[in-house]
């Protein structure tokens, strides 16, 4: 997997979605979709184990978009065949679409019987790409959507904890704080508090306060 920079203020909110695609990583077989690609900060690590990799994103995006295959606006009909995709991967993006029930109707569409969805979204997070910021999801919303847009085997685990969370928002907000050549004096003190967090989130845990939800489905496959 790529590495993470620990220099930064916010290297810790990456801890999330590198663990879940690690996690995960041996369920990316076949033909990848990465839905709201955005970079494809994980396109290297997919194509270890993909057939294919495909990126979509909206033409709008904020992002880089070279990695782009597939322009789409993920709200509307997905650019994509039915039951072309052996996994969808959806990082971060749920958050930023104004029509999630019809997302995941669509995502389920272009998978293949028994094809597998990884999905991550922030709960504890502050506003971003706005006004392109809808929702916040607990893991009961999660299932709940998951199941009506006909996914089985759904399983939903919290990334992060208090203490990553409390963090993380002094970081941005020191960051905010600390201009110019005064950033400088923020650095040692995010290496290590960012350490001291992640260590306390494993001896101490609060199971309703956190950074993010990861979801792993599979489209439920027809009988007849």
């Amino acid at each position: 997997m790529h590495k993470i920079k620990k220099s930064s203020h916010n290297w810790l909110a990456y801890d999330a979605p590198h663990n879940a695609i690690a996690q995960n990583i041996s369920n990316f077989v076949g033909v990848v979709a990465d839905l709201g690609c955005g970079k494809s900060p994980y396109k290297p690590d997919i194509e270890k184990y993909a057939s294919q990799y495909i990126g979509v994103d909206w033409e709008n995006s904020l992002h880089d978009q070279s990695n782009v295959n597939v322009f789409s606006n993920l709200n509307e009909e997905i650019k994509l065949p039915d039951n072309s995709a052996d996994t969808a991967l959806v990082m971060h993006v749920m958050e930023h679409l104004s029509e999630p029930d019809n997302f995941l109707a669509e995502a389920n569409r272009i998978l293949k019987d028994d094809g597998f969805i990884l999905i991550q979204v922030p709960f504890n997070w502050h506003l971003h790409e706005e006004p392109h910021d809808y929702f916040r999801y607990t893991p009961y919303g999660l299932e709940h959507l998951l199941k009506k847009a006909n996914f089985d085997y759904i399983e939903t685990k919290t990334e992060g904890g208090i203490f990553t969370v409390l963090t993380l928002k002094f970081n941005y907000a020191s960051r905010k704080i600390l201009r110019g050549p005064l950033r400088i004096l923020g650095i040692p003190i995010w290496f290590i508090n960012q350490h001291l967090a992640r260590w306390l989130d494993n001896k101490i845990k609060y199971s309703n306060e956190f950074v993010a939800i990861t979801a792993t489905a599979r489209k439920r496959a027809k009988l007849f």
